[in-house]
């Protein structure tokens, strides 16, 4: 936990820039540190649990490199992103080490509506991990 805290002490005196940490280790603001392999693991869980909706909104937010809403096409109710995302959590927890944070920032807006994003690195690093998994599927 002080390892934490101080890559977050680090992080806010950067005025809360994303940075690579340690080498291989990038911190997302207010939410923790992941690691490319971690990343990896992370996507592999998240297809086989099919975590359908989160998938594609990490996927989404990879790509836009920007705040995203969720793509709720395929959602069956309105809480099923929700849901997902709950569901993300639990496993995060459960694989990795107790951690509670995700590899993506949220916030709320003014509208209520919730918008979420990835760090570069941590775009690259999911990127790479999903087309890895559609070449393994082929």
């Amino acid at each position: 936990m002080a390892d934490l805290l101080d890559e977050y002490d680090f992080q806010a005196g950067r005025g809360g820039l994303a940075g690579t940490l340690e080498g291989d280790r990038v911190f997302v603001p207010q939410q923790g540190p992941w690691t490319a392999e971690e990343i990896g693991r992370l996507a592999g869980r998240m297809v086989e649990r099919k975590y359908d909706l989160v998938v594609d909104l990490m996927d989404l937010a990879a790509a836009k490199g920007d705040w995203v809403v969720p793509p709720v096409e395929r959602a069956e109710s309105p809480y099923h992103v929700r849901n997902q995302l709950s569901a993300m959590t639990k496993l995060i927890k459960r694989d990795f080490d107790g951690r509670s944070y995700w590899p993506m920032e949220w916030k709320r807006r003014e509208d209520g509506v919730y918008v979420y994003r990835t760090l570069p690195e941590i775009a690259a690093w999911w990127q790479a991990a999903r087309n890895e998994q559609s070449a393994g599927a082929r």
